[in-house]
């Protein structure tokens, strides 16, 4: 915006001192011309309203022209709206997205423990370990322990997934 005042106030003393100093001279060379300073004044007042056209045509293009600034940057505005309603819409629909797909991974560990868990009906996270592991000390059986340990890290996960899924829809 600097750039095009500056440009404009250029332009404006361009054409004020460039029409002035033409002037000067032309009521100078018609004196020289032999003309009456009667006769040299009519002309350098002809010259006069010639340049004061100029400068009201000058002063009508700025003003036209800062209307299509405005114009134009009343248009950017609103597109940088749109552009905002559109990246929160965007966010959002990811927001619920991610919570969908906590939720659903939450649901399968939910499932693959209990399958894990191999009791029926399913008492609970915390009571199908505490099974598993009297199972190991009852039995000595490896695959007890091992069978706890995974309900342990499968528990886990999905406590994490489940509080992502609840706090994602919050």
């Amino acid at each position: 915006m600097k750039t095009y005042q500056k440009t404009l106030i250029s332009v404006l003393i361009g054409l004020i001192s460039f029409p002035v100093i033409a002037l000067g001279s032309s009521f100078t060379v018609s004196l020289i011309q032999g003309k009456t300073p009667a006769e040299a004044v009519q002309i350098l007042a002809e010259q006069m309203d010639i340049l004061i056209g100029r400068v009201e045509t000058v002063e009508v293009k700025q003003n036209e022209q800062e209307q299509i600034t405005s114009d134009i940057q009343s248009i950017v505005n609103q597109q940088q709206n749109i552009i905002d309603q559109q990246r929160q819409t965007i966010e959002n629909q990811q927001s619920l997205i991610d919570r969908e797909k906590a939720c659903r991974k939450a649901n399968e560990l939910l499932i693959e423990i209990k399958e894990a868990c191999g009791i029926t009906p399913f008492p609970g996270m915390d009571e199908c370990i505490t099974k598993r592991i009297n199972w190991y000390t009852e039995t000595n059986n490896p695959f007890e322990i091992n069978s706890a340990n995974r309900l342990k890290e499968l528990k886990s996960q999905y406590l994490e997934l489940r509080q992502n899924c609840n706090s994602l829809s919050q």
